[in-house]
């Protein structure tokens, strides 16, 4: 990690220079893991990767609430379908 906080990818790219692609860093300079300024950058990632779990378990109960429902009123418009003897049951619905 350089001391701009980004990861040293973010100094690697197709044109000459080390500047960083995310901030007006003009070149790599690496901090020792053990650094403070290290251990926020972890954090930041952290609470950002868990933010995105998040929202995709969030989107991923909706899809299923929608399923459920849309199961329930094709049931009601139809009669559930009949299941075939000795056929496992579905799970998620």
């Amino acid at each position: 990690m350089c001391r701009c906080g980004h990861p040293e990818d973010a100094h690697e790219h197709y044109r000459p220079g080390c500047d960083c692609s995310r901030c007006d860093c003009t070149g790599y300079r690496a901090v020792p893991p053990w650094s403070p300024r290290a251990w926020l950058h972890l954090h930041r990632e952290n609470v950002r990767l868990r933010q995105v779990v998040d929202e995709f378990a969030a989107v991923e109960r909706a899809l299923r609430l929608q399923l459920r429902v849309a199961r329930a009123e094709r049931d009601a418009h139809t009669g559930p379908i009949p299941r075939i003897p000795g056929q496992r049951r579905r799970s998620g619905g």
